[in-house]
């Protein structure tokens, strides 16, 4: 994805740092939101923590799916990017594509999975 990135020009260094304040950001706030918040919540077997835990992996999901169409300089490199990449250059648009398209699918199955199993 950083070729992606390089390949759009003026605004690909900010684009670049906001998925670098993501990783930095986004893995250690996951530890918290989904590990720590279950474990809390089946420990303590309170309604209030599964509460709390749904309503995290929520909006996880909602931040996926903002991922996958990523947005003009947002850090994210989705659907959006991978076509105004492809006016560039194609092969890099066209790895773009399907990394979007498994992003989108891994979204999906993670949808279906979950409430299939109840």
């Amino acid at each position: 994805m950083f070729g992606m990135i390089c390949a759009l020009g003026t605004k690909a260094g900010s684009a670049f740092g906001l998925s670098l304040l993501y990783a930095g950001l986004f893995i250690p706030l996951s530890f918290l939101t989904w590990y720590r918040m279950l474990y809390n919540a089946v420990r303590l077997d309170s309604s209030m923590r599964y509460m709390l835990f749904f309503f995290m992996y929520g909006m996880q999901i909602f931040v996926s799916g903002i991922a996958a169409l990523g947005f003009n300089s947002g850090g994210f490199a989705g659907w959006i990017t991978a076509f105004k990449t492809m006016e560039d250059n194609k092969a890099l648009g066209v790895l773009g594509i399907i990394v979007s398209f498994g992003v989108v699918r891994q979204l999906s199955y993670r949808c279906v999975s979950d409430h299939a199993d109840s």
